[in-house]
């Protein structure tokens, strides 16, 4: 089988969220691991492609799933993918998530922190992930979409919008998915995922990126074995307690310098409003005041 809807995107804007949202509907089928097949295994074929989704099945049906598909955040930016998919699935429809860019890139930041064992400034980083900085201009990615795509097969949320009504949200997936709303679970501790600085660093990067390179070779279980076996406490039991560099007010100053028209840029292209990410009562920081760190770390939970 094929998919009948993508996750493309963003990183780190609560999309593995709202996969586990949707995972929950009896009436959908969705993969639970990343696949980047589009974007690093394309060559691998469609039939490895739909292999995948059979895979993914825990029982046989009677009856055919309402909606089937993936979710892979890296889609939204590398610019072969629209094409692919395009080719593949023309009928296909697409899902966002969107966040406020400036919390999205500090979010990412973090889990680098994490993964590399690394305490770098935060001023630093931008100056070398340069892709991090990118990753944030939502609608220059969104029209490479458009020119494979009506506009009308894009469905974008904004997560903070969606993360504190969940009522929204279910009728959001409900109308993109053509499924009845009272099929979702949201689960107010769902996919707790705050990025933390796990005990044993050098051992927890070298099992992510042992990880990493298991998925790419097509082994996809081993992050569900290894909470299974209770993995996951034993990295967080002890946990430091040192934070990550913060994002002092000029980097934030910066930021909002480069994102400051991204509102306005996804209203020209999609015609949507996203104008929470001004308001400092969500946690938005493009709002020319300060970041609300307490609110950011509450949220984190759910964006990452």
């Amino acid at each position: 089988m094929l998919p009948t809807f993508l996750g493309i995107g963003a990183m780190k804007s609560g999309s593995s969220w709202v996969m586990n949202v949707i995972g929950t509907h009896p009436d959908i089928l969705v993969v639970p691991w990343e696949m980047h097949f589009f974007n690093r295994s394309f060559e691998k074929g469609e039939s490895w492609y739909r292999e995948q989704f059979r895979r993914a099945e825990k029982d046989k049906r009677e009856t055919p799933y309402a909606a089937v598909g993936e979710f892979t955040p890296v889609y939204l930016f590398y610019p072969e993918v629209p094409g692919r998919i395009a080719e593949m699935m023309p009928d296909v429809r697409l899902l966002l998530v969107l966040r406020d860019p400036v919390q999205r890139i500090y979010s990412e930041f973090r889990s680098w922190c994490r993964l590399n064992n690394r305490s770098d400034d935060f001023a630093d980083y931008l100056t070398f992930e340069t892709a991090a900085i990118e990753r944030g201009y939502y609608s220059r990615q969104i029209r490479r979409y458009l020119d494979h795509f009506p506009k009308e097969a894009i469905t974008c949320l904004c997560f903070e919008q969606v993360s504190k009504d969940p009522d929204f949200l279910k009728t959001q997936l409900s109308e993109f998915l053509g499924v009845d709303s009272g099929g979702f679970d949201i689960d107010p501790n769902m996919s707790r995922n705050a990025t933390y600085r796990p005990r044993f660093p050098g051992v927890y990067s070298a099992l992510v990126n042992t990880q990493k390179r298991l998925a790419r070779a097509g082994v996809h279980n081993l992050p569900q074995a290894a909470r299974a076996m209770g993995l996951h406490k034993i990295f967080r039991a002890g946990e430091e307690k040192r934070g990550f560099p913060p994002m002092t007010a000029s980097d934030l100053s910066y930021l909002q310098g480069l994102y400051g028209d991204e509102a306005n840029e996804l209203y020209r292209t999609l015609g949507l409003d996203f104008s929470e990410w001004w308001k400092t009562s969500t946690g938005g920081s493009i709002s020319g005041g300060h970041q609300d760190l307490g609110q950011t770390e509450r949220k984190e939970a759910r964006a990452e």
